[in-house]
């Protein structure tokens, strides 16, 4: 009797295996996609929250501004003289006020243009008494050309305070 012939199954080398090699490189891929799709998503987010945040301070500029008398600051000289005046101290007072109610914004100013283009304070929300007080007439150095032009035609401007020495800025990746 012959025995019949044994089946022998081929097998590649074990280092050769496409099939292994192509599922792991679709994995990376799909990791690799998701991970840009997150990025993507989270850059998103930041710009949307940003939008938002500049959106809540620009109604909350308008609400302030609508409290305050024009009238009122129109009589101011933009000089230390204003602050005999018992307006000068109602409105100031009102701007402490307001700024205690808005925790999230930290200086309230009204700002005048001087002839010669340089942008100065009529008062903010500082007390008299406090050492970041800034006087009538104090000029204001650190305008922006954006400031000074909001100024000049009354429009509105949200920007970024000035950066301090030790600030480093927004993440550069959004």
């Amino acid at each position: 009797m012959t025995q019949a012939p044994i089946p022998v199954i081929a097998t590649p080398p074990s280092g050769h295996r496409p099939l292994r090699r192509f599922r792991h490189h679709l994995e990376l891929k799909l990791v690799a996609l998701i991970l840009a799709l997150a990025f993507g998503y989270n850059c998103l987010a930041v710009l949307f929250y940003q939008r938002q945040m500049n959106q809540d301070m620009l109604t909350k500029a308008h609400l302030i501004a609508a409290a305050i008398d024009a009238n009122v600051v129109a009589d101011f000289q933009g000089t230390a003289a204003d602050m005999e005046s018992p307006t000068f101290h109602r409105l100031l007072n009102q701007l402490i006020a307001i700024k205690n109610i808005y925790d999230d914004i930290r200086y309230i100013y009204i700002m005048g243009k001087n002839p010669d283009g340089s942008v100065f304070f009529y008062l903010d929300n500082t007390p008299i008494d406090d050492a970041d007080f800034d006087p009538p007439g104090l000029v204001y150095d650190e305008a922006t050309p954006a400031f000074r032009a909001a100024v000049e035609t009354d429009d509105e401007l949200l920007e970024a305070p000035p950066k301090t020495s030790g600030d480093t800025g927004s993440p550069p990746w959004c």
